[in-house]
């Protein structure tokens, strides 16, 4: 929870981490992160980052990320976790990693990502696999800009940024950069109000990402919202709770028939199921 800093490669939770074997799950980070090159659970990573998150502010010179600054050719990879936390850097600043050239899946960011020059609501310069994830956080900078990757020289698959994050959802696409059900969503959308329209008819986001990955990953979560005029008896839960939408066995657009007025509550976007906070 506390402040790193230095001039070096800084993580919240580890600087380096070394080799393939390296394993970080269950971890998290608030505190402010600054170096050379920062991230919100490692600075550096060649290992496996499952189930983290991120709410710390992140700043670099270069290569800055919420969950990694730098993630390097091998078997690392970063899945199931999220960045909430602002990134900020000169250079390849991104919501989940600043530079990366492995796997990234089942991911999302929140956070707003700021850099001279490249920056992505995912990842900021890009070499490797980027899947079911997506990007609600405003992405901004001088040139090299897009709500999910500054600058794409890989896969993009089954991707996802909101109306108004960002321009556009690649900031500049070099050679190797490839795109497979990537689109902008409406907040309605991503929020599951409607359906999207995908390539097996109209469906819930979260129903989609879960049967692209094979388990149940998402879902929608809620929180309560007092009204002026009700007693605390009102309140649906205590403090917010896993709610399905209801279920519409048509091919229509609209998807949950839960309102606020209905429940006093306001959806919130696709969360991981299993992420402990």
């Amino acid at each position: 929870t506390g402040e790193v800093s230095g001039e070096g490669t800084n993580g919240g939770i580890i600087g380096y981490a070394k080799g393939d074997r390296t394993k970080i799950s269950d971890c998290s980070n608030t505190g402010e992160i600054n170096g050379k090159y920062s991230g919100g659970i490692a600075g550096s990573n060649e290992g496996d980052i499952q189930q983290c998150y991120n709410k710390g502010k992140i700043i670099a010179d270069s290569e800055a990320g919420g969950i990694v600054a730098y993630q390097n050719t091998g078997d690392g990879r970063i899945h199931e976790c999220y960045n909430v936390g602002n990134v900020t850097s000169n250079s390849n600043a991104g919501g989940i990693a600043g530079l990366s050239k492995d796997k990234i899946f089942n991911a999302y960011n929140t956070g707003d990502i700021k850099a001279t020059n490249t920056a992505g609501g995912l990842v900021g310069l890009n070499y490797a696999l980027v899947q079911r994830s997506y990007n609600v956080g405003d992405v901004d900078g001088d040139s090299g800009i897009g709500a999910l990757i500054g600058r794409n020289r890989a896969k993009l698959v089954n991707c996802f940024w909101l109306l108004g994050t960002a321009d556009a959802g690649i900031g500049y696409e070099d050679s190797g950069s490839e795109k497979s059900i990537v689109m902008v969503l409406s907040k309605e959308q991503l929020s599951g109000q409607l359906k999207v329209k995908l390539d097996n008819g109209f469906q819930l986001l979260t129903s989609y990402l879960n049967n692209k990955a094979g388990s149940e990953v998402w879902t929608y979560t809620y929180s309560t919202e007092q009204s002026a005029d009700s007693d605390s008896s009102d309140i649906i839960s205590d403090g917010g709770g896993i709610v399905p939408p209801i279920s519409i066995s048509t091919a229509a657009e609209k998807g949950n028939v839960i309102t606020a007025s209905d429940l006093r509550s306001a959806y919130l976007y696709p969360e991981l199921i299993q992420l402990k906070q």
